[in-house]
Formats: structure tokens, C-alpha cells, sequence
């Protein structure tokens, strides 16, 4: 999502708009956040052509066309105005990539998840076709991805068949890939061309390459019309479902009601948490021997009760779409030393039950507070796996212990980040970049190699050049070094170097450790004697934008009473004496030590400050309040410091789901969730086999919150299972 330009508006109707999404040849697609904090999609026509009543008609029959549609395939229209000066009308919000977004940045879809969004896409097409609709732009861009499947979107050609025709022209922006061969060449488009458009964006899924290759707009035509399709990239296993459906023959594609019941027959799996995720790839297939198929045999394959099994034609058409339980040489994660596998616990589904437990393999010493900036030894990999570090050795293991690969780094002890689909992995000199579904090294960056060619003398010593802390945005990483901070790309290319100042008076202004960022924004703290210096940057250079200075506060004394579940006094708890930051649009929350200020992020100037009498564990934001995790969790707001409410929970780690409406919470006591005023939905204590444990993070990725933990004694009592996935019951 992009920020709102000057020229965008604040508002449109009753909603507040909180950024850009996208846009099109139509206008602008913005997010925006109804009065009770409910997320839309909202679409507004260009001023230019909002006086056009052709396409102020167009607009028009969009709003009528999604309407039409069943939500469960596409995004609901919540509110619009057709008459407005600009024209808009606002959807329920899909919170999720396109497939275009999601596999330029994270690569094609295993097969088995190709195979699930072709059933979900199949479907939605059937829903639109038996509303008497075509969609006619069923491209990559226009369908989201979520937990719950495929959703088609952006009904702006959308046509019924007594409708005047769109004809190949008016279509033709960027590629022509997902142009069925008929409409180019000036037919109607019906729902054939539907299954056309919904094959090429199959094989793009599958390969991240669109159907025909660039070039000359008149030969990519020419190889449409032709059949001339380059599909060596896609998995030969989902080739046979991707030639029926781009066949030039419009009479030998499925329907999409053909196609559903095929897929859904033949084994294609059903949507689940992080389906379009999923790493695992089928191999053992069998290819259909006849290059064609007519729609006479299709309809025999698939018939109303699904698929016939019905001499070797059909079994190679059902063996299409079953994956099959092996992972190809080229595919499968390298296991090395895979300890025996865990008895996986029950999985209850009621709220606040244990969805599965796990061992990481992590050594129990040393693990750190793992914030959205900070460090930490185990990664919850998309809510199904776990990456640790082991002094030099990374690695991923299932929940049930297995593990699938292990990389071994030429350094000692390393920390670890989560970066998408990736780790970043560093020690005090070096950074690596994992890719973590296979633990190939993608990137590496020597902080001293890298300073040599920069650092132009301001400190020939490099041999004692050190990492001084790391923070992530989306897609770049942000490096404080003992001599400069630098940033750089997903790729590992340098975007940026700022060295550090000189000191004056004893003091290095603007020099600081990176402890937050935004994407825009980048604050850095750092003590230098009796002084904090924090500053902020602009992300994109590296700017100084201000720099305020101060004196923190004194620590006071740790938590009196229990330590914890199985504990009299309290436990060591790297968290105290940390500092921390978050950035709000208007606001920057830091916590330092035993002290949380409130700086504008316009200049820096103190809005308030407050000291808590015991150490605290964390801070995170909620919406407009700010959640400070000492003796207990107390909630204020950002900008007055009103105190809200507070919550027993000594010590907590907390997870906060999108928008603030909920709040895991894994402290000393046991786990809970509890609302945006502080109301207990439910609590839970601890299980028999974490009462020797503290919990060390929480986080919540859709339905599910994640703790790990921390032994009390290692040595003495380790721990059998050091992470949870529990049941919020927010679904």
C-alpha cells in the first residue's frame, strides 16, 4: 500500500481513506476504514472521465455486476454513488497479495496450491457465469489470495451476454495473454474466453511467466491466435489442465462447472491456513497420451456426482489433478540429522486450546525477546513450521520435529529475523539471507568487506567494525555498524550509506542503533555517556530529518512475588533492559529500559513521558493505544497518556491481531485473549509441560496465536515443547 499523495482525498462518503492500493485505466483504488474502524476497498473514477457517460455507465454496471456475484468468491459491495461528482463504490477489504503481487515477490505457487486455486477460480467463475455474467478480465491482478481461497475482483468489463460487446481493442492493456484467441479476433466473449483468461493466469501462477513471451504486441497476438504457448516452465503436472483450458478451440475447454467438478473430484485440495504458501510439489503424474479432448469426453469424465474413473483416458485426467505425496530431487528441502519425530498433540479448535505444540531444536539458553525489530533464535514460519539457529547451523523443522533442511554458517552464534519468505540470519560482522523453503543462501554481506570501499577513513580500523542492530521493512533492511548505518534491498544491493559523526563534546550526534522502521521512516537510539540521542531518518536516503536529546530514566528494582508457573523468584529476562520503538502516522512510542516516551514525529518534541516503578517486557501498539507489559499490562493512549485500562499479567509477551481488536496474551500466569477495552474473552493456564518455562514472544498470524518459551533452568529442567499454537476463536 502506498501513502496518500497531496492530491488524493482524505475521505470518500463515509469513509476515511488510510492509503492507495492500486490503480487502472478506470481511476484509484484506495484503503479506507469505516467510523467503527471496518476496512474497505475503495474505488473512485478518474476527474477526467468521471464526465463521460460512457463510462460513468460502465461504472454503473461494474457495481450491478459485482452485486450479482456471491461473496463468497468475490469481495462484497458494501456502499457507493453512482452520481457523485467522482463516482466510487467500496467493497469488503481482502486482506492479501493478488496472485500477480504474491509471485513476483515470492515466486510461482507450489502445484498442489495451483491445483486449489484453479477449483477456487473455477468456482467464482461458475457463480459468474450463472448469474448470466462474463467476466472478461480475469487476469493475475484481479484475483486476491486469502486463508479462505481465491476472490475475483474489478468487474469493469464485466458484460451480459444482450450487452454490447467489448471488442479485442478496448481490452488490449499491457499483455494480451489472458485475450482468449476468439475475442482477438473480433468474436464475442463469452464464458469460454472466461476459461481461457483463467488457464493463462494458471500458468502464470505456476511459473511466474505470462503465457506468451514479451515482445511486438502483433506477435504475442499472433501466438494467441495460433495456440503457440511456451509451457516448459509450468510443472508438467498441471500442464494437461492448462492446455484444455487455452485450447483455440473454444469447444474443446471445460466450463468452469466441468472444471470444478474435475478438480474437486480428482483430488484437488480444499483451502487452508497459508494454502498459497505451501511449499510442498507433486511430481508423480500421469500425462494424458491424446493432445485434445472433446467436451462430449469431459462431460463423461466429470459428470453431476463428480469424476467417472472410466478407462485410462480418465485416469490420466484424475491423475492430473492428485497430487502426489512425494516432493521432486529439485524441490525437496535437503534433511540433514533429523532427530524423531514428536507425537503431535490434539488439536481442539474451541478458543484457547493448543492447535499444536513443538519442539524447535533450539538450544534452551540465550533465546531473546522477539518484537517486530528484535532478534530472536525461533521463527514461526508462516504458522506451520519453525526455523531456529544453533550457534553457527540454521535450520526448519516441522511441528512434529522433523527436520526438513539445515544450512551450517562459516561463524559462531547468530540471530535471526523473519523477511517474508526468508531469514535473516547475522553474527557481529556478517549478514545472510535464507530463503527459507529450501535454506539456500540467496545474498551475503560482509559489514567490514562492505565498509573498505565506503568508509573513506573515518575509521581505518576495520577489523573492529560490528553490527550494531537490524531492522526490517518490506523490502529493505536497515544495518547499524560502529562507523555508519546502511540499507539495503531484498537482493542485498546497497541503497544507502550514512556514515556516523564525529563526536562533539563527547557526543556523536545523530549516531544511533536502528530500532524502528516503517518503510518511510527509520528511528535510531543510542546512549553516549549520560545522553540518549535518538533520531530519525528518512528511509529512502538515509536523510537526518531531527535529532532529539535526553537523559533516561533510572532503572528501579525487578518484579516482587513469583516468578512465574513453577517459579518462586523471578527469572533473568534479557527483555528489561531493552529499547524499543514504534511509529504511529502522527506519533513515535520508545521504550527504554523502564521508561516509555511519546515523541511527534514531526519534530521530535516530547509529547509525554512516564516511568514504570517495575521493568517492563515489551511495549506494542493496538490501534491508538499503546500496550506497556510490566507487573501488569497496562493500555494508554498515544497522544494524551490517558490511561485506558490494565490487566494482570506479569512479565507478558502480547500479540495484537490487524486493527487492534484483539490482544494475545502470554504472560507469567498463563495465556489469554482479551479485547481493545481490556475485557478477558477467555484465559487458559499453562500446560503441565511449560511450568518450568517463561514465555519469551507471542505473535498472532490469523486465527492462531504463537508463543515460544524459555527454560527457568536449562540444565536442569529443559523443555519438551518450546513454542505454541493456540486457538484465538476470533475466526
Amino acid at each position: 500500500m502506498k501513502e496518500l499523495s497531496p492530491t488524493d482525498p482524505a475521505s470518500v462518503g463515509p469513509f476515511r481513506l488510510l492509503g492507495v492500493l492500486g490503480g487502472g485505466g478506470m481511476g484509484r483504488v484506495y484503503l479506507g476504514e469505516s467510523l467503527t474502524g471496518r476496512r474497505v476497498a475503495v474505488k473512485v473514477i478518474r476527474p477526467d472521465l468521471a464526465d463521460d457517460p460512457v463510462f460513468r455507465r460502465r461504472f454503473q454496471r461494474e457495481i450491478a455486476a459485482a452485486r450479482t456475484v456471491s461473496p463468497l468468491y468475490t469481495a462484497a459491495v458494501v456502499d457507493a454513488d453512482t452520481a457523485a461528482t467522482a463516482p466510487w463504490f467500496a467493497t469488503a477489504y481482502i486482506d492479501g497479495p493478488s496472485v500477480l503481487d504474491h509471485v513476483d515477490a515470492e515466486g510461482p505457487l507450489a502445484s498442489g496450491a495451483v491445483l486449489t486455486l484453479a477449483a477456487g477460480l473455477a468456482e467464482a467463475l461458475a457463480s459468474i457465469h450463472d448469474a448470466g455474467l462474463v467476466h472478461r478480465d480475469l487476469t493475475p491482478g484481479n484475483v486476491i489470495l486469502d486463508d479462505s481461497g481465491p476472490h475475483v475482483v474489478d468487474f469493469g468489463i464485466a458484460l451480459a451476454p444482450y450487452t454490447t460487446k467489448l471488442t479485442a481493442s478496448q481490452m488490449m492493456v499491457g499483455t494480451p495473454s489472458y485475450i482468449a484467441p476468439e475475442v482477438i479476433e473480433g468474436n464475442e466473449a463469452g464464458p469460454p474466453g472466461d476459461v481461457f483468461s483463467l488457464g493463462a493466469t494458471l500458468a502464470f501462477a505456476a511459473s511466474g511467466r505470462h503465457l506468451v513471451a514479451e515482445g511486438p504486441m502483433h506477435a504475442q497476438i499472433l501466438q494467441i491466435t495460433r495456440g503457440r504457448f511456451d509451457l516448459e516452465p509450468v510443472p508438467k503436472e498441471l500442464r494437461p489442465l492448462i492446455v484444455r483450458c487455452v485450447s483455440v478451440n473454444t469447444r474443446d475447454r471445460p466450463t468452469a462447472s466441468e472444471l470444478v467438478r474435475i478438480l474437486v473430484g480428482g483430488g484437488a485440495a480444499k483451502p487452508t491456513r497459508g494454502w498459497y504458501r505451501s511449499r510442498a510439489t507433486a511430481t508423480s503424474i500421469k500425462v494424458p497420451t491424446s493432445p485434445r479432448i472433446s467436451r462430449r469426453r469431459l462431460l463423461a469424465i466429470g459428470g453431476a456426482s463428480g469424476v467417472v474413473l472410466a478407462g485410462a483416458g480418465a485416469a490420466a485426467w484424475a491423475g492430473a489433478f492428485t497430487p502426489a505425496p512425494e516432493t521432486s530431487a529439485r524441490s525437496r528441502p535437503r534433511a540433514i540429522g533429523s532427530p524423531t519425530p514428536l507425537t503431535p498433540a490434539p488439536a481442539p479448535s474451541g478458543p484457547g486450546t493448543i492447535a499444536w505444540r513443538a519442539r524447535s531444536g533450539v538450544m534452551p539458553v540465550g533465546l531473546s525477546s522477539a518484537g517486530p525489530q528484535s532478534p530472536t533464535r525461533i521463527v514461526v514460519d508462516h504458522g506451520a513450521r519453525l526455523i531456529g539457529a544453533n550457534s553457527a547451523e540454521v535450520f526448519e523443522v516441522q511441528t512434529d520435529g522433523t527436520r526438513l533442511w539445515t544450512r551450517s554458517l562459516p561463524t559462531g552464534l547468530v540471530t535471526l529475523w523473519s523477511w517474508g519468505d526468508a531469514v535473516l540470519a547475522s553474527d557481529s560482522r556478517r549478514l545472510w539471507l535464507i530463503d527459507a523453503g529450501s535454506g539456500a543462501v540467496r545474498f551475503v554481506i560482509n559489514a567490514a568487506d562492505d565498509e573498505k570501499a565506503d568508509s573513506q577513513g573515518d575509521n581505518p580500523d576495520h577489523a573492529a567494525i560490528q553490527i550494531t542492530g537490524v531492522v526490517l521493512a518490506a523490502q529493505a533492511a536497515f544495518v547499524g555498524l560502529n562507523t555508519a548505518t546502511i540499507a539495503f534491498d531484498r537482493r542485498g544491493r546497497r541503497l544507502w550509506r550514512r556514515a556516523r559523526p564525529s563526536p562533539r563534546n563527547g557526543v556523536r550526534p545523530g549516531a544511533g542503533v536502528p530500532i524502528a522502521t516503517d518503510g518511510r521512516w527509520l528511528v535510531t537510539h543510542e546512549a553516549s555517556g549520560a545522553i540518549v540521542n535518538l533520531a530519525l531518518r528518512d528511509a529512502r536516503d538515509g536523510a537526518l530529518q531531527w535529532l532529539a536529546q535526553y537523559e533516561p530514566a533510572p532503572a528501579g528494582p525487578p518484579p516482587a512475588g513469583p516468578g512465574g508457573p513453577g517459579g518462586s523468584s523471578p527469572p533473568p529476562d534479557e527483555a528489561w533492559s531493552r529499547s524499543e520503538g514504534r511509529i504511529t502516522d502522527r506519533y513515535l512510542v520508545i521504550r527504554e529500559v523502564q521508561e516509555v516516551r511519546v515523541v511527534t514525529m514531526a519534530d521530535g518534541e516530547l509529547l509525554w513521558r512516564g516511568a514504570s516503578p517495575t521493568p517492563i517486557a515489551g511495549i506494542e501498539l493496538a490501534g491508538s493505544t499503546i500496550l506497556v507489559a510490566a507487573d501488569r499490562l497496562r493500555a494508554y493512549e498515544v497522544a494524551t497518556q490517558a490511561q485506558r485500562w490494565d490487566y494482570d499479567a506479569r512479565g507478558a509477551r502480547v500479540g495484537v491481531t490487524p486493527g487492534g481488536t484483539r490482544i494475545f496474551v502470554a504472560s507469567d500466569q498463563g495465556l489469554s485473549l482479551v479485547d481493545a477495552d481490556g475485557h478477558e474473552l477467555w484465559s487458559n493456564r499453562y500446560p503441565a509441560y511449560l511450568l518450568d518455562a517463561g514465555p519469551d514472544w507471542a505473535g498472532v498470524q490469523g486465527d492462531l496465536g504463537f508463543v515460544t518459551f524459555r527454560a527457568r533452568d536449562p540444565q536442569r529442567n529443559p523443555l519438551d515443547f518450546d513454542t505454541l499454537a493456540v486457538n484465538l476463536g476470533i475466526a
